[in-house]
């Protein structure tokens, strides 16, 4: 394996979300979250943007379900006749800010990077 260059960049001191327009099913995303109060220990998830409104009554929901078991097999429509799903589904509202696209959630990580070589 070669080693490669990673180009200089700038990166915001914020997150910048996917927009709800941008979400296109069967790709991955990437949730943020961190592990403490000062948000120095990322933790970094991905999830498959798996539909719109997938449930009788839904108004703008949008759902995500984990990467692991997307990839193994298991589909949320399934689920709905055995009324149970071995992974990870989360029903957010579309106004709510949820998941960053890979190159965004990378900003955030050096972000860190950096402010951690400032400390």
């Amino acid at each position: 394996m070669e080693t490669l260059h990673f180009p200089g960049r700038d990166v915001p001191p914020y997150g910048e979300y996917a927009s709800v327009a941008s979400l296109v099913e069967g790709r991955v995303y990437y949730r943020m979250t961190y592990l403490d109060e000062e948000l120095t220990i990322p933790d970094m998830q991905p999830f498959v943007f798996i539909g719109r409104n997938l449930k009788d009554g839904d108004e703008d929901q949008l759902y995500f379900q984990d990467a692991e078991s997307h990839r193994a097999g298991v589909r949320y429509e399934d689920s709905t006749r055995k009324h149970d799903i071995d992974g990870e589904v989360h029903r957010v509202s579309s106004d709510t800010p949820f998941v960053y696209e890979f190159e965004k959630a990378l900003d955030r990580l050096l972000y860190l990077s950096l402010e951690r070589q400032d400390r």
